[in-house]
């Protein structure tokens, strides 16, 4: 990513010092805390989108949403606020990659590692909709590692807490997520998904890893079998299941789905000798 000269934020508290994730709407900068001295990573709004009093507010409850779950395996929040136009989440800084880099830069997952993986996958969602959080988005991108190989879940931007839907920022009919990790219907109406969504989103994440692709249509995968070529059987079984095209025929939680998975570990080879650590040293 791209070292910029040092600029302030909140009136010197923070120095940005990096870029170190670009998304269609936010920059994510390496930064670090004068008062407290610790690294940080802080997430800025896009110009552009800061404007816009929905987004704006979007934007801030994604930092509430995460700030509320308290889970080890979400991304820590510290603070948020505004700095004239610049609107920012101050973040725990997570230094090694996300899931999609990891296999960019050494190719598909193994079955073991992708299982044991999707598994802890599988519990901190669980986690998220104990507390009535949906995320909408679970994608390989949005699952950071540390430099120990631990995860954490981050991008809450389009997370639906079922609870308290009063601001109104998901319209009814809204297609909001990312396509081939998106279960079918929440492409019809995001609103009224429920946590079987996010269980379809980490089949096709678990798909992604193992294929190091982008997943297709998955509930159409019957008809597909080459989809499904390298993967072993036990694994295709749970991904299967959990990407069926009606939710009644899914995983009814993402605990379930992680149990399934932890059944057929012991069904799975080794991962290869020459297998590079998640976070390699």
């Amino acid at each position: 990513m791209s070292t910029v000269r040092p600029q302030p934020l909140a009136e010197g508290r923070f120095q940005l010092l990096e870029v170190i994730g670009e998304g269609g709407m936010a920059t994510v900068y390496r930064a670090f805390d004068q008062r407290l001295q610790r690294p940080r990573a802080i997430k800025i709004l896009s110009p552009a989108f800061a404007q816009r009093p929905a987004l704006r507010r979007r934007f801030l409850s994604e930092a509430q949403t995460m700030a509320n779950l308290e889970n080890a395996r979400v991304v820590r929040i510290f603070d948020m606020g505004e700095d004239g136009e610049r609107v920012f989440i101050v973040m725990e800084l997570v230094e090694g990659g996300s899931l999609v880099d990891r296999v960019r830069a050494h190719g598909a997952m193994p079955a073991k590692m992708a299982t044991r993986v999707t598994i802890e996958l599988c519990e901190a969602i669980h986690a998220a909709h104990e507390a009535s959080v949906i995320h909408r988005d679970i994608k390989p991108h949005n699952i950071l590692l540390t430099n120990s190989g631990e995860l954490r879940i981050t991008d809450f931007g389009i997370a639906q807490v079922q609870q308290d839907d009063k601001a109104g920022m998901t319209r009814t009919g809204a297609v909001l997520g990312t396509w081939g990790f998106m279960a079918p219907e929440q492409k019809t109406n995001a609103k009224q998904v429920d946590a079987r969504a996010d269980v379809y989103s980490i089949g096709g994440t678990l798909w992604s890893l193992l294929k190091n692709d982008t997943p297709p249509e998955l509930f159409m995968a019957d008809a597909e079998p080459e989809w499904y070529e390298g993967v072993p059987d036990p694994v295709m079984e749970v991904i299967k299941r959990s990407t069926r095209y009606r939710r009644e025929d899914r995983y009814p939680s993402a605990r379930a789905m992680a149990d399934a998975l932890r059944a057929i570990l012991p069904l799975l080879p080794d991962d290869p000798a020459d297998t590079p650590d998640l976070v390699p040293r």
